[in-house]
């Protein structure tokens, strides 16, 4: 329902905030678009550079370098499964949880 633009403003927004809850909002919701954007950036060598800054900066935060927002595990664990599934072309490694029935 939006478009590649709008969801990338408002990755950019989230990025820029300095707090660990915004990071983990941003890692959900990379992990359900980013497949999608990133093929819609393909083609726009701007957008691409600054979609691989984002991550640049997700991997500082993950690897607590100095200067870089510092998280808990938790976060941190779930940047690294995000930058796992940016590398294999977000193809996922687990199944996808879903509602089980009572059978």
């Amino acid at each position: 329902m939006l478009n590649a633009r709008i969801m990338f403003s408002c990755i950019q927004k989230l990025i820029s905030y300095q707090h660990e809850e915004y990071v983990e909002v941003l890692c959900a919701l990379i992990t359900n678009i980013g497949g999608k954007l990133s093929s819609a950036f393909k083609n726009k060598p701007g957008k691409q550079k600054t979609f691989d800054d984002i991550f640049a900066k997700l991997t500082a935060i993950q690897r607590q370098e100095e200067g870089a927002l510092k998280v808990n595990l938790h976060i941190r664990f779930t940047i690294l499964d995000l930058l796992d599934l940016r590398k294999n072309n977000w193809i996922s490694r687990r199944e996808v949880q879903g509602p089980k029935t009572i059978a």
